[in-house]
């Protein structure tokens, strides 16, 4: 595992070719974009397993970890799994309990297309009551 950051674009685009990283393109254009809920939904993801990626990344300073001898002793990989999902799960229930007003205020951005706190909240508002999942 590289010591790299998490997404390398040009050394991807190198091993991809152009034909693959043309066709890539076209489908991104085709796809509709992201709402800034899912930006902020994979923004949380991803910090999670870079988390548990950097808790797994460094072995104890005793030595090696001896394996469990039973289920009930989890490795110290496992724990940081754990750890990640539950702070995932708790990032997705706190998403998920915000009014539409701190959704609005957490999902705003220096050129947001929607422009202002407001208009977001009430884009938010408007989601909500075609789908409660929203």
């Amino acid at each position: 595992m590289s010591a790299g950051p998490l997404f390398n674009r040009a050394e991807t685009e190198r091993r991809l070719g152009p034909a693959a990283v043309a066709e890539s393109r076209r489908n991104a254009a085709a796809a509709p974009p992201l709402r800034p809920e899912q930006i902020a939904f994979l923004r949380g993801l991803f910090a999670s397993v870079r988390f548990a990626e950097r808790c797994t990344a460094n072995p104890p300073l005793t030595g090696h970890e001896p394996k469990p001898t039973t289920p009930e002793q989890p490795t110290r990989r496992s724990q940081a799994i754990r750890a990640a999902a539950e702070a995932l799960v708790d990032a997705v229930a706190e998403r998920a309990s915000r009014t539409p007003r701190e959704a609005a205020e957490a999902a705003w951005y220096p050129g947001h297309p929607l422009g202002s706190v407001e208009a977001i909240e009430a884009e938010i508002i408007r989601r909500r009551a075609t789908d409660p999942a929203a």
